[in-house]
Order: C-alpha cells, then structure tokens, then sequence
C-alpha cells in the first residue's frame, strides 16, 4: 500500500467522527494553505465569463447567447475532464501534476485574449480540463498532506479558494473589464496562475506515487475502480448531485427573482449577490469544522437549514430587505456541507483518492447544469418565484437519500462478519 493511502485511510473518519489524533497539531500544513490560494485563480477563470458577457459579445461581434457558449465550454470540459484526466494521472507525480496542469490554465487563459471566436471557444476547453485536473490533485494533495483526522477542513480550505473567487474574483474582475476590457482580466488570471504554480512548486512538498514502475496504469484503474463500486458511494453521490441540482435551480434566477419578485433596484442587486458569495464563502468555512465532528450530521443538518431557509426565503420573496437577508443565509446554509459531501465519497472510496475527488467534482457539475435547466421549465410555466419550490423539493429529495445513507451504513456496522 501506498504511503499516500496510509495517510488518507488515517484521515478517513471512523464511525462518521474525524478526530484527530490527540495531540496533533491543530494547524493544517502551510501547504494546503498554498494550494487553497492556488486554486483561486481557477475558479475566478470559471466563473469570469457570465460577468463580462456584454463586453465580449461587442467585441467579438457575436451575439450574447453565442457568448454562452463558452460558458457552456468551460462546463463541459469540467464535467469530462475531471474523470478522464483522473485516470490519465493515475501513479503519475501528484505534485508535477498539478504543476504542468496550472501552467497549461495559465498559456490557454492568456491565449483567450484573441479575439477570435473558435480560438476563445477552444481555450475555454482547454483551461476548463486543465482546471479539473488541477482541482482534482489539490484536494487528493491537501488531503494527504494534512494527516489523520482532517480530511474536511483540507478540503473545505480547497473549495474556499474557488468560493473566494465568486465572491472577490469575479465581482473586481467585472469592474475591472467595465473599466478597461475583458482581455485584462484573463491577463490578470494567466498572471495569478503562474504565482499560484510558483507557489506550489516551492512550498507544497512532494508526495509519495501511488505506484512503483513495476504497476501497470490499467491495474491501477481496475484497483481504484473496485474501491469506487458500493452502495453507500452510489447514494452520497445522489445526495450531492440533488443538493447542487437544489441549490442551483435557485441560484440560477437569483438576479431575476430579485428584481421582479422582490422589487431590488437592478443596481444594488450585485450587492445582495455579493452578500450571498460572503454567505458561501462563511458557510464553507464552518462546514470544514462542523464535519470534523460529524460529517453525516453536517450533511443531515445543513440540509434541513437549507430547506428551512428556501421555505423563508419564499414566504418573504416580496419584501426587499427580507429577502436580501434570506438569501444571505441561504449561502451560508447551502455551503456549510461542501467540505462533507466530498470527504464522505473519499472517505469511502479511500483505495481510490483520484477517481473519488473527480467523481465527486463531476456530481457537482452535474447538479450545476441540470438546476437551471429544471428552473427554467418551471419559470416558463410559472412565476420566477415559484423556482424557490423546486429548491425546496429536491432539497427534500437530497435529505431523504442522507437518511437513506445513515440505514446502509448502520446495516455495514451491525451486519455480522464472516
């Protein structure tokens, strides 16, 4: 066995309680600090496009929905290229990895600035496979570097440097392409890039392959793969894609809901949006603590406190300040279980670290775009505010395979062994 897995079977949580062991440091490695600031350049790439659809839609001469695809782009290239590029990587050197992935996010991010749209088009690919890889690496890393007991609050520290940049990232990004143009911003983020590359080469330490040269990859896979196929892995990835699928079909029509729902002035609603991103970022970081003491009863928990706050958020949907203010917690809600849903498909699938993060990665994409495709429907039937209902029932739906969850894994506890 790997030093890598002895070190994330010492990670995993036994009985669903992460403690560390006594006497262990109460502070993650600087390490994983790096790859949290690492990965903010990513996410602000990710989600960049959608503040800045005008500025290139004139630039470029294309309409706005052709500008949507590059969004589009980004997501697909996410969705396929955090699985594919898991197995591609397999027993390759974590930390080169992650390396050559950020710097091929840094030359396609200052590629972009061409103003030509098939070359835009294909940049967002490829920076989209680059930054699944990239991701998918710093999580397995940061969980590995930072030792027993403290797989949830590593990677709650990873999803923190991706929530920051919704928060910081993209609102100044937008102001800055308003203010100059939309070429400075992917300027900025190839600059970002290649710090956060330079940063992890000089402070993340390099960690033991998961195979000597005598392991064929197609074992690797088929070992990893094993480790991947039960139940219990099946319904926490149900339970992740139903929550984003719940909270995107949501957030999706914020701004809409906000402006013809709740009468918000069209230019204090990136106030309210910038509150919810603080509410995401507050509640990531919560979570990262809540699940050291119990990751299902995090999971069950903010679940329960996000349907509370949609059923709020629906019953004061017609009164500004109210519903800044539910939206708000909201974020804080909703992102308070991150951190556990990922180490509990890890957690399980510990003979399989790679494959787990980018299949937990994918779950979530999935969620992203099937939310506003639902949302949509019913908005085309319905008022905008009735968008919130579908929150709350696949929401619902996301907390009954939660309890589903707890009967298997009692089932696992008391079954009688052979």
């Amino acid at each position: 066995m790997s030093a890598i897995r002895r070190r994330l079977i010492k990670a995993t949580p036994q009985n669903d309680q992460a403690a560390a062991e006594p006497g262990a440091s109460k502070r993650l490695p600087i390490g994983v600090y790096v790859l949290g600031i690492s990965v903010f350049a990513l996410g602000t790439s990710e989600f960049i496009v959608s503040g800045l659809v005008d500025q290139i839609a004139g630039s470029l001469g294309v309409s706005v929905p052709q500008v949507g695809q590059l969004i589009t782009a980004f997501a697909i290239g996410m969705l396929v290229g955090a699985p594919t590029m898991a197995v591609l990587t397999l027993g390759r050197d974590r930390k080169t990895v992650m390396v050559a992935a950020v710097i091929v996010f840094c030359v396609s991010d200052l590629l972009t600035v061409i103003p030509v749209f098939p070359m835009m088009f294909a940049m967002r690919l490829i920076a989209a496979v680059a930054c699944a890889t990239a991701l998918t690496v710093a999580q397995v890393m940061a969980v590995a570097l930072a030792g027993p007991g403290r797989m949830p609050q590593a990677i709650a520290v990873i999803l923190g440097g991706m929530t920051l940049a919704n928060v910081a990232g993209v609102p100044l990004g937008s102001l800055i392409g308003a203010q100059f143009s939309w070429q400075v911003i992917f300027v900025l983020i190839g600059v970002m890039s290649a710090v956060g590359a330079t940063l992890v080469t000089v402070f993340v330490p390099r960690l033991p392959r998961d195979r000597g040269p005598e392991v064929r990859l197609r074992t690797l896979v088929a070992r990893e793969l094993r480790s991947l196929v039960q139940t219990r892995v099946f319904v926490a990835l149900a339970t992740t894609v139903l929550f984003e699928t719940a909270l995107f079909s949501v957030y999706a029509y914020v701004q809409p809901i906000l402006i013809e729902a709740s009468g918000i002035d069209v230019h204090r609603v990136p106030i309210v949006l910038f509150l919810f991103g603080i509410g995401l970022f507050v509640g990531n970081t919560l979570g990262g603590r809540l699940a050291q003491w119990s990751a299902m009863k995090n999971v069950i928990g903010s679940l329960t406190a996000m349907i509370i706050m949609m059923l709020v958020l629906r019953a004061v949907v017609h009164h500004s300040v109210a519903a800044a203010i539910a939206i708000t917690v909201l974020g804080v809600c909703a992102f308070s279980m991150t951190a556990a849903l990922s180490s509990r498909v890890i957690g399980f699938a510990v003979g399989a670290p790679t494959l787990a993060v980018a299949i937990v990665m994918s779950a979530f994409n999935i969620g992203n775009a099937i939310g506003p495709a639902i949302g949509g429907v019913v908005i085309a039937h319905r008022a905008i505010e009735d968008v919130i209902w579908v929150g709350v029932i696949v929401a619902s739906l996301a907390l009954a395979t939660a309890f589903v969850s707890v009967a298997i894994e009692r089932r696992d506890v008391y079954a009688p062994t052979q």
